[in-house]
């Protein structure tokens, strides 16, 4: 059974009377499926991500850790000052949703930072064995279990690229939210500890 993410975005109140508290910067679309079923909402949201990255899962949460990275921390539960829109979709998810946690824009790039090897290990072809023996070919793809004629078990290391995917898309989202135009602008660093990602999965 595969397992998936579910990612959800939050910023700091910067002015006003609500200045510090965390609030949903997430985007929504209409849910097709409204009325038809009383579980469902009006209004989904359009995840900041949504792919399915074992070695990413790994790094944020030692969820599906088959290549034995050392995950950014295990996982929090969800923060104390959640808001509420993250809380009340966490709950439609009930026990369904599983290995909840969070982490700040600044987490995320400090850990890619200092982490730029990731390690892979599982089964793969004889042909894609014998490549990274020979010529240190990185496999294509790899899987857990052994029932396929002619695999192999390997390990192997390459560039820790499984965080660049939500890390970009959540400096787009401090610069939407903090009116910020240039991608080099020193203030997606500056606020990076005021926006960040909360999140869990499941089976």
């Amino acid at each position: 059974m595969g397992c998936d993410i579910h990612v959800f975005v939050e910023h700091k109140l910067w002015y006003g009377e609500r200045k510090g508290e965390w609030f949903s910067c997430d985007h929504y679309r209409k849910n097709t499926y409204f009325g038809t079923d009383e579980c469902e909402p009006e209004f989904e949201v359009i995840e900041i991500y949504g792919g399915r990255n074992y070695t990413l899962f790994s790094i944020l949460a030692d969820v599906r850790n088959y290549g034995d990275n050392e995950p950014i921390s295990m996982p929090k539960g969800l923060p104390s000052d959640c808001c509420k829109d993250i809380l009340d979709e966490s709950n439609r998810w009930g026990c369904d949703g599983h290995s909840h946690s969070y982490f700040t824009l600044k987490e995320l790039m400090d850990w890619k930072e200092s982490h730029p090897i990731a390690t892979h290990q599982g089964y793969v072809s004889a042909q894609a064995a014998n490549e990274l023996d020979r010529d240190g070919k990185i496999p294509d793809c790899s899987w857990q279990d052994g029932n396929i004629k002619g695999q192999t078990w390997r390990k192997w290391s390459k560039p820790n690229t499984s965080l660049d995917g939500l890390i970009s898309a959540l400096k787009e989202r401090t610069r939407e939210i903090f009116y910020i135009y240039d991608d080099n602008d020193p203030r997606i660093a500056e606020r990076s500890e005021d926006i960040r990602i909360v999140f869990w999965f499941d089976n």
